[in-house]
């Protein structure tokens, strides 16, 4: 079922089907495989992009965002791509880089809420 298209839609419905649309039937769960990678990868870089906006590493920080835009995007989730595109090009600028590492953590858990919404399997994760 596809998640409802509005302006507060946390994955794109698009991606999503677009998504379901590569599974092959009798095959391991392809979405599901997609998410927890996903999540896994989120993470790791989330905690990598706060420490080296600690330590003033903008480069460092705009190459780890640039790789979560990517993946966000990927799953559907363009709100997160978007922020990600902000940090990724602009880490020293307007809100500043922790400010919206802030917003990009809870931007984050909305996200996971909704890919375990989709895959209720993800629920271990």
């Amino acid at each position: 079922m596809a998640l409802a298209e509005t302006k507060q839609s946390v994955l794109n419905s698009e991606t999503l089907e677009s998504l379901e649309s590569l599974q092959i039937e009798g095959e391991p769960d392809l979405v599901f495989e997609i998410f927890s990678i996903f999540i896994e990868n989120a993470a790791e870089r989330l905690a990598s992009m706060d420490r080296l906006a600690s330590l003033a590493q903008l480069q460092d920080l705009s190459m780890e965002a640039h790789a979560l835009k990517s993946s966000a995007r990927a799953i559907g989730a363009l709100n997160l791509g978007k922020m990600c595109e902000q940090l990724e090009f602009h880490p020293e600028q307007g809100l500043g880089a922790e400010k919206l590492l802030e917003k990009l953590h809870s931007e984050m858990n909305l996200v996971i809420i909704e890919l375990k919404k989709h895959k209720p399997a993800l629920s271990n994760f």
